[in-house]
C-alpha cells in the first residue's frame, strides 16, 4: 500500500466515522458500499447492497456487513446507521437503468437529513 492510499483510507474512515457519530446520512452507490463494509463492518454491521454479485456480497459479509440483495432500481436502507445503498453499475448497463435507484437514494438521504427536494 502506498502512503497516498493509506492517507486516503484514513481520511475516508475518519469522514465516514464522523457521519455515523453525528447521525448524518451516508449514500453509497455501485461498488462504494464495499468501502462502507470495510470501514464499519466490524463496528456496526451495516445493511448494504451491491446488487446480486455473490462473490462481492460474500467479501463484504466477511468484513462484517450484512448484504441485502437488491435490484438495480432499489435501495437498501440501514435506518439505524443512516446508510442508504444502491447497486448502479454493479447491475446496470446504462444510466437509464440505474437512474431510478439513484433518485430513490437521494430522496431517502434528503428525508433522513430533514430536507425536502
Amino acid at each position: 500500500m502506498t502512503a497516498r492510499t493509506a492517507l486516503l483510507m484514513k481520511t475516508s474512515r475518519r469522514f465516514c466515522s464522523n457521519c455515523i457519530k453525528t447521525k448524518k446520512p451516508i449514500g453509497a452507490l455501485c461498488i462504494a458500499p464495499a468501502v462502507i463494509a470495510g470501514v464499519f463492518g466490524k463496528i456496526c454491521a451495516p445493511e448494504i447492497t451491491i446488487g446480486n454479485d455473490a462473490a462481492t456480497a460474500s467479501a463484504m459479509e466477511t468484513m462484517g456487513a450484512c448484504h441485502k440483495t437488491a435490484a438495480v432500481d432499489e435501495i437498501v436502507v440501514d435506518s439505524e446507521n443512516m446508510i442508504v445503498t444502491t447497486p448502479c453499475y454493479m447491475l446496470a448497463q446504462s444510466i437509464s437503468e440505474f437512474a431510478p435507484g439513484i433518485e430513490k437514494l437521494v430522496a431517502k438521504i434528503m428525508e433522513m437529513a430533514g430536507t425536502k427536494m
